[in-house]
This record gives C-alpha cells, structure tokens and sequence, in this order.
C-alpha cells in the first residue's frame, strides 16, 4: 500500500477505505437477509427443519 505524501491525499485515502467498509457490511447484510430468505422458501416447499 502506497504512503501519501501529503494530508490531502491521506484523507482521501481514509474516505476510499471508509466507503468501502461500509459497502461490505451492507453485502454482508444483503446476503444474510437472502439466506433467510432462500431457507423460507425451502421450509415451505420441502418441509425442511
């Protein structure tokens, strides 16, 4: 990972890693609510417990 030189950069770079955590918890999120959603539905069609 590259150092930055300058404050500038180094809060570009903190805002660039910010948004990315918070992008991967809401994917996080997505696919927890989606596997609750695949097990519903396999509950209700196969009578899965």
């Amino acid at each position: 990972m590259k150092i930055p030189s300058d404050l500038q950069s180094f809060a570009e770079m903190v805002q660039t890693k910010r948004h990315h955590i918070k992008t991967n918890r809401l994917l996080a999120l997505l696919v927890k609510k989606l596997q609750i959603f695949v097990k519903k539905i396999l509950i209700e069609k196969y009578n899965f417990n």
